[in-house]
């Protein structure tokens, strides 16, 4: 098999097992001439929107929120939700009344100082 082939073959399987992902950006823009503001949420960052949409006098873009996305965004499929930050799960003693080995002594949540 000739080089072409195989470099044929290589590039259709690693395509095949591409995955795609995408950011979604929350821009908030304001308007001081009529003390407007709206929310967009786009795949464009401040910097590709203003370049793509210019901002008209007395206009200013705010960064406001970002997070990732799995698939594609062909077709105007609809953006991802914002994934929901889940509370931290705090250390507790486990069955045998131990605490876990990285938890403070006393319960509390600080660390101790460490001095070098």
């Amino acid at each position: 098999m000739g080089v072409k082939k195989i470099f044929l073959v290589l590039v259709i399987l690693f395509t095949s097992i591409a995955q795609a992902e995408y950011r979604v950006f929350i821009l908030l823009l304001s308007n001081k001439k009529n003390a407007s503001t709206r929310q967009i949420q786009t795949t464009l960052d401040p910097e590709q929107y203003k370049t793509l949409y210019p901002l008209n006098e007395g206009e200013t873009l705010t960064y406001v929120d970002t997070w990732m996305c799995r698939g594609r965004t062909d077709n105007f499929n609809p953006h991802c939700d914002k994934p929901v930050k889940q509370a931290p799960v705090a250390a507790s003693p486990d069955q045998t009344g131990r605490q876990p080995a990285n938890s403070p002594v006393d319960g509390t949540t600080k660390s101790p100082d460490i001095k070098n």
